[in-house]
């Protein structure tokens, strides 16, 4: 992700998700948020990434996660979403896709993986897809689940 990040790809609307889409949007931005994640990788450490990338490859050898792959959350159990990991697939998505060898694709980012397991894992009882919510309480529980 490291290099030019001036402006991020857009962010594809799922469905009513434009809360969710405005505040991505605002965090690619980050340069603090984008910093963190340029030197201090989340997955390198995280122990539900670990348990993912050993069932996967049968050892603890890995190459890490692979950014752009689209694997359902469902695919290995709504216990095992990590918000961090997931963000930081995302900042790196939308920071990728604008920075290939001096050009731009500007193909916008869908992020299925974050929205489904942000409102299925982390705040079921407070958002439901494909409804109005709001971005200022959504910003508010992605920072507290991401402490």
């Amino acid at each position: 992700m490291q290099g030019d990040r001036e402006v991020a790809t857009g962010v594809v609307n799922l469905g009513n998700t434009c809360y969710i889409n405005a505040v991505l949007q605002a965090l690619a931005h980050a340069p603090e948020l984008c910093m963190a994640v340029d030197c201090e990788s989340h997955h390198l450490t995280c122990p539900k990434a670990l348990a993912k990338k050993n069932r996967n490859n049968g050892s603890g050898m890995g190459r890490g996660l692979n950014y752009n792959s689209n694997v359902n959350i469902g695919g290995y159990g709504y216990n095992n979403f990590c918000l961090l990991c997931e963000m930081e697939k995302h900042l790196v998505k939308v920071h990728e896709s604008r920075t290939g060898n001096g050009t731009s694709t500007m193909e916008a980012v869908t992020p299925t993986n974050f929205v489904n397991g942000f409102v299925n894992h982390v705040a079921p009882s407070c958002f439901k897809l494909g409804v109005q919510e709001d971005s200022h309480e959504f910003l508010r529980l992605l920072i507290d689940a991401m402490q």
